[in-house]
């Protein structure tokens, strides 16, 4: 900061000279002492410079506002201005000589009268507003310092123009012109930080920039605001000698960033808040602004920073009882972020856990950082008769196992639940276990969470139908994590009708999430369904909203993103495939974890089409290690990722690999005899291949993009069976998929020139094996594998010879002979192809006949 010059700090304000030379015959100037009124008058008139015009200027001093003094002073002022006194003079009151001279003046007359205020007679500004409408080359300009005068039905059909403080506040641009005009040099950081401190009040920003211009470079501007605006409030806006009750008032409504009246009163506790306020608006000193239709009112941050010294000062004992009275304020009316912070200034762990409890959904969403800060202050044992809070905080921070676990056992049963769907309760029962299903969810307790969602989207419902105007605005957000926890359940079809209400019903919910949400995950839902049709009217009411403004961003751009992978897959569109695999599936962002399995199948299935399997499962593996606590029972993860990590095997040719899979803990899962039907197909085993693909159960549970690959497995199947009919209708039935749904990818996941052998007979799927996209896309699998098979003795001899035990040894171990050892030897090494123990082994963990982790020691 640098001082260039000093000589004046006056400045020029166009916009405010506008408002002067408009068409008036009143103009009043409504401001408290320091505003510039007396300057910008005397200015305007000086830049005005009208020869035939007369000016004659009053001011009303103290004591001199009775009517006798008030009109001799409009005499004197007139007569200084060139006017002559009537002729006939004697006799006449003040007022009337004074009238005369206004009334016959030849010329143009403007009367300008200063400090109006100050006027004790009360019928003036009434005759002189009638003077106005008697004499039309009369002009009044009249400066005040409040509206006790010249009230608004006063001037009913006058053409006049009023100037109040909010117009006479300094702009930002204004600021710095006086700051520049004062001679300081400062970048446009250090101006906009005066101006927020100023408010652009005129007499602390002149004060202002005469104190730092005795201020040497590097001044502490903040510190320097607070001085100046300590000084004006105390000294000459709220003198504690003159108004002690508006500054007691100014005091406590300095401590929130902006209140109304309402707050106000609930703030001060004092009835008479209202005319307090009332007298510093009509002072000048605050000024209204609308927000959501509700006038609210700002300290100036310096002013604030000032009076909330003073309040420090004078009653400390009070501040903790006004942050728990701001806090449930806020509470009560929606602000639960403000209504935490002064919760937590308040130092009452009770209202923070009570703030908490009442707001956790939009305070986790928005404001999440501030509410793990004020969990981790709350010690565990305040939680322990609040079902709501425990779940609140195992989401936030997680606690001991036993604590969520015996806050769901204290919620209703199924039966309860719907019974208390229709009492007055309802609402409290619903956000209840709303948290509870959330937080067992984020532990991965999907049979619970998932148990717990279906409870709760029936009694929902119920609630929805018998007390909509408790839980409108609740039951969307119940519906959408309903959905989203059956569908990390492996609930896909449970997932849709809840989801869809949610989409339906979101205007009901002020969560601004709960649309796009709900839209990205139906996309999601029926991309995973293989219903690319359905899934691409989704991404694009998805796309037609804007991004939200939490945290959870991130995860539902992440679901459009699989969708969009998915689709582009079933399309074989695999540039585009290649572009929304940019994404990092390891992402483990807070709110984006929970899909991470979802988000490495999808891109599993990219990798079969990049030829990079090796790499996908090495992501499965890292994946699987990251994302262990959602790994649980129940859980789709780990179905998922078996049949995932099975179809990237069978890729490779590593159909002992992929056997392993069958024969794991998800081998029977609906999700992997599409892959089991394929290995059956791959190593000739048909008759298999077509038992599993017909399987009424299994094609009445599975999804469409299952149900399309398998048709393609069984067409082949029954084909080389030499049953044509079989294998003409379910290649008939592929077709009639893929004219549904727009998904040509499954046509690549059998060995090609046999479909265009049976093609020959559904000329509806030679066309689609002739369009081009397919044409250019290579088959996803070898048209057989090898399986080496062995018989259980055999597995045994091989498992123990992979310990380092000799024959002698293994014979012993298995309390057989040396000589049945050696012939199931020589029947491992054939099968292996191998020529030694050490050869036999390596090529044993190739073909997947060895679990990874026995490697010889």
């Amino acid at each position: 900061m640098g001082v260039r010059q000093t000589n004046g700090s006056m400045i020029y304000r166009p916009r405010l000279d506008d408002s002067l030379n408009a068409e008036a015959a009143l103009r009043l100037l409504c401001a408290p002492m320091g505003f510039g009124k007396t300057v910008l008058v005397r200015e305007w008139l000086r830049r005005r410079n009208q020869p035939d015009e007369v000016v004659a200027s009053v001011r009303v001093r103290t004591g001199n506002g009775d009517a006798a003094s008030f009109w001799v002073s409009v005499i004197e002022a007139l007569t200084d201005a060139g006017l002559s006194m009537p002729a006939l003079s004697h006799g006449r009151s003040w007022q009337s000589l004074a009238e005369r001279m206004l009334t016959t003046s030849t010329s143009p007359l403007v009367l300008w009268i200063d400090n109006f205020e100050n006027v004790s007679a009360g019928s003036i500004d009434q005759i002189l507003i009638d003077l106005l409408r008697d004499t039309p080359a009369l002009q009044l300009v009249v400066c005040l310092r409040d509206r006790r005068h010249f009230r608004e039905h006063l001037l009913t059909d006058l053409d006049s123009t009023t100037l109040t403080a909010q117009d006479l506040r300094f702009t930002a641009a204004e600021t710095a012109q006086l700051l520049h005009a004062a001679g300081l040099d400062l970048d446009d950081t250090a101006i906009n930080s005066i101006y927020r401190a100023s408010g652009g009040w005129p007499a602390p920003t002149r004060r202002f920039a005469l104190t730092l211009i005795n201020h040497e470079d590097g001044a502490d501007i903040a510190a320097i605001g607070d001085q100046v605006a300590s000084q004006w409030l105390h000294h000459d806006v709220l003198p504690e000698d003159d108004r002690p009750e508006l500054l007691e008032f100014a005091l406590l409504t300095a401590m929130p960033a902006e209140f109304s009246v309402d707050l106000a009163v609930a703030l001060s506790d004092d009835p008479a808040a209202a005319a307090h306020l009332r007298a510093l608006v009509d002072s000048g000193i605050l000024f209204p602004a609308e927000d959501a239709g509700t006038s609210v009112y700002r300290w100036p941050s310096a002013a604030r920073r000032a009076l909330g010294s003073a309040l420090r000062e004078r009653h400390p004992e009070r501040i903790p009882v006004l942050h728990q009275r701001l806090a449930r304020w806020y509470v009560k009316n929606d602000r639960p972020a403000d209504a935490l912070h002064h919760a937590r200034h308040a130092t009452d762990t009770s209202l923070i856990v009570e703030v908490i409890e009442a707001a956790w959904r939009p305070l986790i969403l928005s404001h999440y950082r501030e509410v793990h800060e004020a969990l981790v202050s709350i010690p565990l044992e305040a939680f322990a008769n609040n079902v709501r809070a425990t779940a609140i905080r195992d989401i936030v921070l997680e606690g001991p196992d036993e604590r969520i676990l015996n806050a769901a056992a204290r919620l209703p049963n199924a039966a309860d639940s719907i019974r208390l769907a229709e009492t007055m309760r309802v609402r409290d029962v619903l956000d209840t276990a709303h948290a509870v299903m959330i937080a067992m969810r984020r532990r991965g307790q999907f049979e619970q969470a998932s148990t717990q969602a279906r409870r709760l989207l029936a009694s929902a419902a119920i609630a929805r139908e018998k007390h909509p105007d408790q839980v409108a605005d609740l039951v969307p957000s119940i519906q959408l994590v309903a959905a989203q926890t059956l569908l990390l359940a492996g609930d896909l079809a449970g997932s849709l009708q809840p989801l869809h209400r949610a989409y339906d019903w979101s205007a009901d919910s002020p969560l601004d999430y709960i649309e796009p949400d709900a839209a990205a995950s139906l996309a999601f839902s029926h991309a995973i369904d293989g219903r690319t049709d359905i899934a691409e009217k989704w991404l694009e009411r998805y796309a037609a909203r804007p991004d939200t403004s939490t945290w959870l961003e991130p995860s539902i751009r992440g679901k459009a993103d699989v969708a969009r992978l998915l689709l582009s897959l079933d399309r074989l569109d695999l540039d585009a495939a290649h572009d929304h695999a940019r994404t990092d599936p390891l992402d483990d962002r807070l709110g984006i974890q929970e899909w991470w399995a979802f988000r490495i199948f999808a891109h599993s299935r990219h990798a079969l089409h990049a030829g990079t399997a090796p790499d996908a499962l090495d992501l499965l593996d890292r994946g699987r290690a990251l994302f262990s606590r959602w790994m649980g029972h129940s859980a789709a993860a780990g179905p998922l990722l078996a049949a995932a990590e099975a179809d990237l095997l069978l890729a490779l040719g590593r159909g002992n690999h992929a056997t392993r899979i069958f024969e794991g803990p998800h081998g029977n899962h609906p999700l992997l005899q599409v892959g089991r039907a394929r290995l059956a197909l791959l190593t000739g085993d048909n008759v298999t291949a077509i038992r599993l693909a017909t399987d009424p159960a299994w094609q009445r549970s599975t999804t469409t993009r299952h149900r399309h690959e398998m048709l393609l497995v069984h067409a082949v199947a029954a084909h080389r069976e030499r049953d044509l009919p079989s294998a003409i209708s379910a290649l008939q039935h592929a077709v009639g998929s893929t004219r549904a749904t727009g998904a040509l990818r499954p046509f690549t996941t059998v060995h090609r020139g046999e479909l265009r052998a049976l093609a020959d007979h559904v000329p509806a799927a030679a066309a689609i094996l002739d369009a081009p996209v397919l044409a250019n896309s290579r088959d996803l699998f070898p048209r057989e594998i090898r399986l080496v098979v062995l018989t259980k003795r055999e597995q045994k001899v091989l498992e123990k010879i992979a310990t380092g035990l000799s024959i002698h040894q293994v014979a012993t171990a298995l309390h057989v002979s040396y000589s049945t050892v050696r012939t199931q030897q020589r029947s491992l090494y054939r099968k292996l192809q191998a020529e030694s123990q050490s050869d036999a082994i390596a090529r044993a963990q190739q073909s997947g006949l060895l679990s990874p982790e026995m490697h010889r020691v």
